[in-house]
């Protein structure tokens, strides 16, 4: 994958005339009718906005892999004129007569697993940070310790957690994973603000702490916003299960219990 390629193949999808020239000649347009298919055995197509709304992708039948004598047919089927079940010209021929008028892309588009996953696997900055908290349950935060050294720790989700925009921008700013910001943006409060807007996390003071987003009361809420916000389709299936979720609330209660009748009894 080239990123320089992607707006070439925008300009031919969405342009309705194409400029050419002949060699040595004059430049001239011509009507561009362009449907771009592409195989790949790459793992990474290319790069998926989460507002991405021109691509659409499909993963082969794993019991199709390496299936050289069915692709081998395939291909001579559809590139050789002289075989009998040559297919290629009547193909073409359908694809531009195909009525795509009133078709828009953001409603009618498919929704696959694939395109989510290369969707998921280009996020970064606070969309990473957001699909994190969506996909395991558990909320990276930021502290300083004792000695002010900055440190990262995981909490699973609970019920109405409130993060300060503080500790967001620290977040964003001093863990790695979510420090993929350029240079030329400010990761700031009012950065942060707007964010949590648009995720639909309240954002307000909260007594006795600071400025900063209220979660939903459940994971299964935030998981709705989270979605929306990602730009991932509505049945998108997270690694971590609700019940292997509520599994870890009730371990780490239960852990909490026994240390806190530990503490009472000495």
């Amino acid at each position: 994958y080239k990123k320089q390629y992607d707006a070439k193949v925008k300009n031919l999808v969405s342009e309705p005339k194409l400029t050419v020239r002949k060699i040595y000649g004059a430049p001239g347009q011509i009507k561009s009718c362009h449907r771009v298919m592409a195989l790949t055995n790459d793992k990474k197509i290319k790069k998926t906005s989460k507002t991405n709304r021109r691509d659409v992708y499909y993963t082969v039948d794993p019991n199709l892999y390496k299936n050289t004598e069915l692709f081998d047919k395939l291909y001579e089927e559809a590139w050789n004129p002289n075989h009998p079940n040559y297919e290629l010209e009547e193909y073409v021929g359908w694809l531009k007569k195909l009525d795509i008028s009133g078709w828009n892309p953001a409603k009618d588009r498919p929704a696959t697993d694939e395109l989510d996953k290369q969707k998921a696997s280009d996020f970064d900055g606070i969309d990473l940070w957001v699909f994190d908290i969506a996909n395991l349950g558990k909320i990276t935060r930021h502290r300083f310790d004792k000695n002010g050294k900055s440190e990262k720790y995981n909490e699973i989700f609970r019920p109405n957690v409130h993060i300060t925009t503080e500790e967001i921008v620290n977040i964003l700013t001093s863990i790695a994973r979510y420090k993929t910001y350029n240079a030329d943006q400010t990761v700031d409060n009012s950065f942060v603000k707007r964010q949590c807007e648009k995720i639909g996390l309240k954002h307000r003071q909260k007594f006795k702490v600071g400025r900063g987003a209220t979660f939903p009361h459940d994971l299964e809420t935030f998981r709705l916003l989270a979605i929306k916000f990602l730009g991932l389709s509505k049945d998108f299936e997270f690694s971590t299960s609700i019940e292997e979720y509520q599994q870890d609330i009730e371990i780490e209660d239960a852990v909490i219990t026994e240390e806190s009748q530990e503490n009472n009894s000495q």
